[in-house]
């Protein structure tokens, strides 16, 4: 299923966001299916603080190390389903 396909069907069986909303939203969707964190792997430093003066994250794109911890906590999901999507 697709982003479209997946909303369709949280929609119409009454699952709501975790705000509570009805109607979810594709780019949500996309980014909970890409999120790593369930299938139990942590990355760190995603974001950092350039400026501490006006306090502003930027996404991190190769100005930190990252650092990726596997089996962090316990997964949701396998890794195999987590790559198929």
């Amino acid at each position: 299923m697709g982003s479209r396909k997946i909303k369709k069907h949280l929609e119409q069986n009454g699952i709501k966001t975790v705000s509570g909303k009805d109607v979810w939203s594709t780019s949500t969707i996309g980014r909970i299916l890409c999120n790593e964190n369930y299938m139990g792997v942590l990355i760190t430093q995603k974001t950092y603080v350039a400026d501490f003066l006006n306090g502003r994250q930027v996404k991190n794109t190769g100005e930190l190390i990252q650092y990726i911890f596997e089996n962090h906590h316990e997964a949701i999901i396998d890794k195999a389903t987590f790559e198929q999507v």
